[in-house]
């Protein structure tokens, strides 16, 4: 039984070759003159071409296309593979009747790579069918570079072209997609150099050659320090992996390491291939941070987390256009007085059907795919015009900070950007503050600090967020220009800092003096707290001790009472 799942060798794969032609006859020559040398699939219009062509997919060599059919014609056909990034440099040989010069240059110019006319020459079929593929099969090798050159795993789009080419030969097979991704592989990079993590790299890639290929399985490298997998399904795929990985805890000559597992079992072959990669790496991810557990299977509630997300990533567009998305403020006070002092802008949605959706759930999603710049900007612009109202109905500005997300700092055009943004609204840059947080610097210090100069030099002030909660803080204070420092809310929170034991936060304000830097605490929630920060002479707070984030209709009363 088990050799029903086994995977073929992708050497021993024969090309396939698709026929679609209305005519029985025609289609039974086509075959006897190919049979020998190829796979043959056959349909006999342009409908059922379509439909098999869309089950096969990256299976198919070439296609062997007729123009005149009922249904759909062969242009119709040509018209729609071409318009599939997947499907759109398969060859397609023309096959008619017609020699007239304009059908054949509307053949070409639909798409197809030859055209042959009727009556068949069979070794003109073959040869033309063999260079075309040839010629198909060698340009991709050039373009794609089958191996990855530090693992000798395959790339990723090698990957999916061959298990693609498998799926087509066995749709019945029973098979799971394997992600493997290594715990806090950056920290390894900038701990021990970038010599001894690729040699972690390698000594993985190694093993999942040597113990992957022999269960008839392939495998490629994702990204830096991931790699997925597909394999014939087994009901121990966990302890098969630890199997396989874990002599590698004993070698001296690699850093220590620990693997993440996200498993697809029973993968459903009919979806694309990397809607595939994507589940397993999904449950990859749920296994971030679960120190007794890691591995995870995907299941239907991450299913359901993936169509909720693709939700929220579709309805970003129209969620901006239609001002679905608000600016909430919170108050930030003196800590000595406990006068308003200014404000941090975050953001909010107000779904037209579901009500208000958490930050938490979109922010890291648009962090993760990079939209979260068109969110920035949106904020920054709805904040300006904040700052322009009450400059004209109140007679007096205030500053707010906005956030800057590690995807903005990567943006060159970030400082002049925001230096019109303030010069459309005309309002002061000193009530336009910018908070970075300090995650960004630990990805790339020099760009962050290049992007701040250029700001400050610009005269925008730039606050650092959630400072202590990284573990290059220190390091980070004497080479990055700020004008304020905020603290971390764990700082205040999680180590219980009181006013008779402040614990870290003590050194953080004498590191800050010592600096001329002021500091805002955030996340302050008792009397207790504001006291200690009285103590240890902390300029200003924010937290749910003075108020929530509110609307920008009822911040406005608390600077028009004074509200504390």
């Amino acid at each position: 039984m088990a050799d029903k799942y086994e995977l073929p060798l992708v050497t021993d794969i024969r090309r396939t070759v698709l026929i679609v032609d209305d005519q029985k006859i025609n289609r039974k020559l086509l075959e006897s003159i190919l049979e020998d040398e190829y796979t043959v699939l056959y349909a006999e219009d342009g409908e059922e071409a379509l439909k098999v062509i869309g089950d096969v997919r990256g299976g198919l060599s070439a296609i062997l296309l007729d123009l005149v059919m009922p249904k759909i014609d062969g242009f119709g056909v040509l018209m729609r593979i071409r318009e599939e990034d997947d499907l759109k440099e398969i060859p397609v040989i023309v096959l008619t009747q017609q020699e007239d010069e304009e059908t054949e240059l509307r053949a070409l110019a639909a798409g197809a790579m030859d055209f042959i006319s009727k009556p068949y020459n069979p070794k003109i079929i073959r040869y033309r069918l063999s260079n075309m593929i040839r010629l198909r099969e060698s340009s991709e090798i050039i373009y794609k570079a089958e191996r990855d050159p530090l693992t000798g795993l395959y790339t990723r789009d090698f990957f999916v072209t061959y298990v693609n080419q498998i799926i087509s030969l066995d749709p019945m097979i029973d098979a799971d997609f394997i992600t493997v991704d290594i715990d806090n592989f950056k920290l390894m990079n900038d701990l021990y150099g970038h010599t001894r993590a690729n040699d972690l790299l390698t000594a993985i890639s190694e093993t999942i050659l040597k113990e992957i290929t022999k269960k008839k399985g392939i495998a490629c490298r994702t990204g830096a320090d991931v790699f997925s997998i597909f394999v014939p399904h087994r009901d121990d795929a966990k302890e098969f992996l630890d199997g396989i990985f874990g002599p590698l805890a004993l070698r001296e000559d690699i850093p220590q390491f620990k693997l993440r597992y996200g498993i697809y079992v029973h993968a459903d072959l009919k979806m694309p291939v990397a809607t595939l990669i994507d589940r397993s790496s999904m449950a990859a991810d749920e296994a971030r941070g679960q120190y007794n557990n890691n591995c995870v299977y995907y299941d239907d509630k991450m299913r359901m987390k993936l169509l909720y997300d693709q939700m929220l990533i579709d309805g970003l567009r129209e969620a901006l256009e239609k001002h679905q998305f608000q600016v909430f403020l919170q108050p930030k006070y003196s800590v000595v007085g406990r006068r308003l002092y200014g404000a941090e802008a975050l953001v909010r949605w107000k779904h037209p059907k579901m009500g208000f959706i958490s930050p938490a759930l979109f922010i890291p999603l648009y962090e993760k795919n990079g939209l979260i710049y068109v969110l920035d900007r949106y904020v920054w612009e709805e904040t300006c015009r904040i700052l322009r109202k009450w400059k004209d109905k109140y007679k007096r500005e205030f500053p707010i900070s906005v956030n800057l997300s590690r995807v903005d700092v990567y943006d060159p055009r970030l400082p002049e950007f925001l230096d019109e943004l303030v010069k459309k609204y005309e309002i002061s840059k000193n009530n336009l503050h910018l908070e970075i947080t300090e995650s960004a610097y630990t990805r790339d210090p020099e760009q962050l600090i290049s992007i701040v100069n250029m700001l400050r030099g610009k005269g925008f002030v730039i606050e650092m967020d959630d400072f202590g909660s990284g573990y290059s803080s220190l390091n980070m204070l004497t080479q990055m220009p700020i004008d304020i420092l905020k603290l971390d809310m764990n700082l205040l929170q999680q180590e219980n800092a009181t006013k008779e034991n402040p614990g870290l936060m003590k050194y953080i304000m004498e590191i800050a003096k010592w600096m001329q830097v002021p500091v805002v605490a955030e996340g302050v929630e008792t009397e207790e707290q504001l006291e200690m920060l009285a103590d240890l002479e902390c300029e200003y707070a924010q937290g749910y001790y003075f108020s929530k984030p509110v609307s920008e209709l009822d911040f406005e009363q608390y600077f028009l009472e004074n509200k504390v």
